[in-house]
């Protein structure tokens, strides 16, 4: 056996029924003008949820994506967030949208028609990027679209019992 060769210096590990991670790519329907959004969605174990719960998940995210930024605008709180969200997940959200419009109030001048199309225009989700976590944690991202402007919302989702309750919204 020759010492210097490459074959004898490799240590070689088993491989022990390595299952590759789920990956789920699909489309929801928008209720506007028949359009469809992709999602993409990764696990990093080996799940026991089916593509039906992931499409569901992806329908959800885009559905709680374009409230979360509906309430970042200062609209009121739909009744139905609160089964989907907990208490202090909208809390975040009213607590930023008073934030932006204390800034908007003290910064009227600059940015005036990016501040109108934000109020003007509705939420229009364009993909969905998601990973399960943990068999009790759901990360989505949702790309949305606001008139001319492009933004990016945060969802994390907590098994609780038998339902995912998003536990924390971002929008940016």
């Amino acid at each position: 056996m020759d010492i210097g060769s490459d074959a004898s210096n490799r240590i070689v590990f088993p491989q022990r029924g390595l299952r590759p991670p789920q990956i789920i790519d699909g489309r929801v329907r928008l209720a506007i003008d028949g359009l469809f959004v992709p999602y993409h969605i990764t696990t990093c174990f080996r799940s026991e949820l089916g593509a039906d719960a992931f499409h569901a998940a992806a329908v959800r995210s885009c559905q709680l994506a374009c409230m979360a930024a509906d309430i970042v605008r200062g609209r009121s709180v739909p009744s139905s967030v609160f089964r989907v969200a907990s208490h202090s997940c909208v809390s975040r959200l009213q607590t930023m949208a008073m934030l932006l419009e204390i800034h908007r109030d003290e910064h009227g001048g600059e940015d005036h028609e990016e501040q109108a199309d934000m109020r003007r225009y509705p939420v229009v989700p364009f993909m969905v990027n998601g990973m399960l976590v943990s068999p009790e944690r759901f990360e989505m991202c949702v790309r949305l679209g606001i008139g001319r402007v492009t933004y990016w919302s945060s969802l994390v989702f907590r098994l609780t019992g038998s339902r995912w309750l998003c536990v924390l919204a971002d929008f940016g």
